[in-house]
This record gives C-alpha cells, structure tokens and sequence, in this order.
C-alpha cells in the first residue's frame, strides 16, 4: 500500500509538556498537596470535558477555585496553563522533510483550544501541517474507536496509506486496529529510523 498521509500526535511527540507545573501553582494558592490538585484536573473528566469542548478554561479554573476555595483568576492562569511546551529535539526537521517530499501532513490530538492556540503561536512546527483533527473542535478523543473511524473517512483512501504517530501505547493500538500504520514514538532519532524504514523520504 502506497502511504500517502502522515498523522502526528501533538502532546510528546512535536511538544513535550509539563502539566506538573500546573498543579503547582493551584497547590501554592490553596495549600493543597499538589498530587491532589493533580489528580482532580489531570485525567479527569473535567480535563477531558475540556479537550472535548464541552467547557471553557474558565469554568475549569471555577471548577478547581470551589474545589480547593481559591479565588484563581484567569489572568493568572492562562499563562500557567498555556506555557508549559517545549519542542522535542529533531522532530520540526522530520516534518519538514516530509513536508518536502510531498507527503500530506495531518495532527491528530486530544487537545484544547487555549493551549493549542498558544503552541500555534509560538511553535513554527505546529503550523506545518494540511490538516488539524482537533478534540476540542470534533468531540472526539483517543483512543475512542470514533476517532479514528472519522479519520480515515475525512481522508477517504484506505487506512493503510495512512501512518500515524503517538507517544501514548492506547492511541497506537487502536489505530492499527483500525488498519493504521501506526508508530510509537520514542525519540526523533527512531521515528526517523522508523519511517524510512517504510519506504517513507524524509
């Protein structure tokens, strides 16, 4: 099968990030330790009602000020929620050869809106891509069957002329239930490994 399209996850693969930071600054105002504070926004259903675009950053910074009685406002708390990315080292210089190569470029996160704005402003490699399958802008989250389904439909072709990239075990096995070429990222250095190894110019 001839790969076509190359799907890349954003969170730990093209961004690290470090949601501990977060949790923090709420533990700092409330007093709470911060593995609680962690636990109630982090993996939670208020975090993924978030990603799913069901809530604003605002009534999630309600949510956790009634939680632990800080009056958090969200001017303070944008910034701490939206800078918390780094660039994975070599991964803009696999995009762009791909990019050059002719490949179509999608991204395929579970993600939200202010934080995906912020990255796009700040990363040139976030803007490289044709398409955006975004949860906050679909609904839809991985590793949901739905998800994917609704990928490989937005493409058209069959799920095989398409390879995806996730850091996450869950998102990899359920793509290639789906009949996705799907990689585990590790490291730039392996994923560049990896693609060529398909037959992939990079």
């Amino acid at each position: 099968m001839n790969i076509t399209t190359i799907i890349f996850d954003l969170g730990n693969v093209i961004l690290t990030f470090d949601s501990a930071k977060i949790s923090q600054f709420i533990a700092s105002k409330s007093g709470y330790p911060r593995e609680e504070v962690h636990g109630f926004v982090f993996g939670s259903e208020l975090e993924r009602s978030l990603d799913r675009g069901q809530i604003t950053l605002e009534q999630l910074l309600d949510s956790v000020n009634k939680k632990f009685s800080t009056a958090i406002n969200i001017g303070e708390f944008y910034p701490v929620w939206c800078d918390m990315f780094t660039q994975n080292e070599g991964i803009e210089g696999i995009i762009r050869g791909l990019k050059g190569n002719k490949y179509r470029l999608g991204m395929l996160s579970n993600t939200n809106k202010p934080q995906f704005e912020f990255v796009k402003n700040k990363f040139p490699a976030v803007n490289l891509f044709d398409d955006y399958h975004l949860s906050f802008e679909t609904g839809l989250l991985k590793p949901e069957a739905k998800t994917f389904k609704e990928v490989i439909a937005f493409y058209g072709g069959e799920p095989a002329s398409l390879v995806f990239i996730d850091d996450l075990e869950a998102n990899v096995a359920a793509a290639r239930g789906a009949g996705i070429v799907a990689l585990r990222y590790v490291s730039s250095q392996k994923l560049l490994s990896e693609l060529t190894s398909l037959g992939l110019k990079v």
